[in-house]
């Protein structure tokens, strides 16, 4: 077992910012890496239909496939068919608890969890308890929103906790994309509710089933030497404004070099620049800095 604290300098971004937020010490079982750095939370229900389990699974397969680390919450449904899909794509995964290492719940993933341990982390903020306590989940979903660079809710009744964790991930000034599934099943409510909710916050955004964010994980890896070719007038206005202002640069620009040369907003930027790093056409480099691909 290792303890995360605040002076490791050696933590991926993600931990850096994460630990003084959350402001405990964080357990893990496991290793982190710098691609960590790179990371999207699947969340969703824990009784998925066979319509959303497919669903995770292929955003799930596209993140590892192109070096994304899949963040979940190892709970039943959605989250633990992320993880297994992740794994199973030769990908990195990250599993953040509501309980202590040593009590992992729900039991039937102790070997899941031991799977993740050799391919990421399992980690948490809770000491070991007897049983699991149901406030500590609403605080693993806060986390989880935290570590990541985009959530995604897959599928989500009204009563969900990932609807906690999208909110959290708002609230952090990170995208959310969630999925658009039928409008007359129950187990989708919450997607479309939380859709409601906050129309108009230009962080969320509404994800079709293989398009989107589906479409282009696919076509572009993390790992590309060559930058696609890119034609501007593809790009909206904002993400123009980040192209042209990293474009001719001899070395990469900070996040705050971004947001001062393009004048967009730092709680906004982040939704400009995860999908250009999707695409390919811009790399993320370790210190939240940017260059072009």
């Amino acid at each position: 077992m290792i303890v995360l604290r605040t002076d490791n300098p050696l933590h991926p971004d993600n931990f850096l910012r994460v630990l003084p937020a959350i402001g405990v010490p964080l357990w893990m079982e496991g290793m982190l890496d710098a691609a960590d750095s790179r990371a999207i939370a699947i969340v969703g229900t824990r009784k998925p239909s066979l319509y959303g389990i497919e669903l995770a699974r292929d955003i799930a397969t596209a993140a590892a496939k192109n070096g994304i680390t899949v963040v979940s919450g190892m709970a039943r449904g959605i989250d633990t068919e992320a993880h297994r899909a992740a794994l199973a794509a030769g990908g990195r995964t990250i599993a953040v608890l509501g309980t202590g290492l040593e009590n992992i719940y729900p039991e039937e993933n102790i070997a899941l969890a031991r799977d993740i341990a050799k391919c990421g982390a399992v980690i948490t903020q809770f000491p070991p308890e007897p049983t699991p306590r149901p406030r500590n989940f609403p605080i693993r979903n806060a986390t989880i929103a935290l570590l990541a660079n985009v959530t995604v809710i897959v599928e989500a009744g009204t009563r969900s906790g990932s609807l906690v964790t999208g909110r959290c991930a708002l609230e952090a000034g990170r995208p959310v994309q969630v999925v658009a599934g039928p409008l007359d099943t129950e187990s989708f409510r919450g997607n479309y509710e939380f859709l409601k909710r906050y129309e108009g916050n230009r962080l969320v955004s509404l994800l079709a089933a293989r398009d989107g964010f589906l479409a282009d994980l696919p076509a572009h890896t993390v790992a590309a030497k060559k930058a696609p070719a890119v034609n501007l007038e593809e790009l909206d206005p904002t993400e123009q404004a980040v192209v042209r202002a990293l474009t001719g640069r001899g070395e990469s620009c900070s996040f705050d070099d971004i947001t001062e040369t393009t004048g967009l907003p730092a709680a906004t930027l982040p939704a400009v620049l995860l999908p250009l790093v999707l695409k390919g056409v811009v790399a993320e480099e370790p210190g939240n800095r940017y260059r072009i691909n």
